[in-house]
């Protein structure tokens, strides 16, 4: 996965935003504070956060961050139904919405994940594992 913006200020101050809704129509979210490049362009590759829910360079860092809007329970997981769920991202600079996009994660049937709560001293997350040895499933 890429994701890449340009015609941003340079080295200014962006915020990129993603929600999705699980299966049970819940909302999630994630934030992260990025410094555009002096060229005025971001990689989420290789662009490290100011802040947000993640601090590491990583495209994928706006999915896997996702939290959940309405409670603060450690043990709560993402449900979703069928093969795909839909996250939006939106870029401010400013405060101002400077660009939009939405992102269909899809699962085939064939390589549908197992899922499962992994909870150890305080911590929970929600586990994906393929279905057979040695397979990556690919959303």
């Amino acid at each position: 996965m890429q994701i890449t913006v340009s015609g941003l200020p340079p080295a200014g101050l962006v915020t990129l935003q993603a929600q999705a809704h699980d299966g049970q129509g819940r909302l999630w979210e994630s934030t992260a504070q990025f410094r555009a490049s002096q060229a005025g362009t971001l990689n989420l590759a290789t662009a490290v956060p100011v802040s947000g829910s993640y601090h590491a360079a990583d495209a994928a860092g706006p999915l896997w961050s996702l939290r959940p809007a309405f409670t603060s329970d450690p043990d709560t997981q993402f449900r979703f139904t069928g093969s795909a769920f839909t996250v939006r991202l939106q870029l401010l600079v400013n405060g101002q919405a400077r660009a939009s996009a939405t992102l269909a994660r899809l699962w085939s049937l064939k390589t549908a994940p197992t899922v499962q709560t992994v909870s150890r001293d305080g911590f929970a997350s929600t586990l994906f594992t393929p279905t057979r040895p040695g397979q990556v499933p690919r959303p």
